[in-house]
């Protein structure tokens, strides 16, 4: 087989663009559907849904005093000190709103979700951030399959997160102050992909 000379050979009249990198491999934080619709992490309304969800479980506590949601509240609040730590780090906010910024500039319809969580780093490899050569992930809801029907509705199939059982998120919970990751994650994509077309699958 003869390999390409250029971009051109290879992807034919197709115009390629390149944007920027905020992760080690780009399909780890944008997932391109159809007719240029592209899903985009966005760790701003990361931070928004999980500090509404915060205040909807105080609310409820208050009024329930339940042991579990007491819980729920404290690892939550972890997990938004270490989602903090590690946007400061990795000057999460601004890679990502430049990526954005750069689709849209390529007339891509940029679909913001929070699709990930990045753990803090804890030091330097090959003199790289640890976030480049060993990123560690909470959740990652970004690199999945998604299959377009004849009657062009999508199904999306993302890796399932181990971290909404890790802090109690059950689903009786979960309901009750409307608040977990996969459900945000699906909130997101509301009038984009049907709920029940939206899948987390795992062991």
């Amino acid at each position: 087989i003869k390999s390409p000379k250029s971009n051109q050979d290879f992807f034919g009249k197709h115009k390629v663009i390149t944007v920027s990198q905020p992760d080690f491999h780009l399909d780890l934080s944008i997932r391109p559907l159809n007719n240029k619709r592209v899903l985009v992490n966005d760790p701003k309304m990361l931070m928004n849904e999980l500090n509404n969800g915060i205040k909807r479980a105080k609310e409820v506590y208050a009024k329930e005093k339940d042991s579990q949601l007491e819980a729920v509240i404290r690892k939550l609040s972890y997990l938004k000190d270490e989602i903090l730590e590690s946007n400061q780090e990795y000057d999460t906010l601004n890679k990502y709103k430049t990526l954005q910024q750069e689709l849209k500039y390529n007339k891509f319809n940029v679909i913001k979700v929070p699709g990930l969580i990045i753990k803090p780093g804890n030091g330097v490899v090959a003199g790289q951030p640890l976030f480049m050569a060993d990123t560690k992930y909470k959740m990652n809801f970004m690199n999945a399959i998604v299959h377009e029907r004849a009657d062009k509705s999508l199904v999306y199939v993302a890796g399932k997160s181990v971290l909404d059982e890790q802090l109690g998120l059950t689903p009786e919970i979960a309901e009750k102050i409307d608040f977990s990751f996969e459900r945000i994650f699906k909130k997101s994509l509301n009038g984009i992909i049907a709920p029940d077309d939206i899948h987390f699958v795992g062991d």
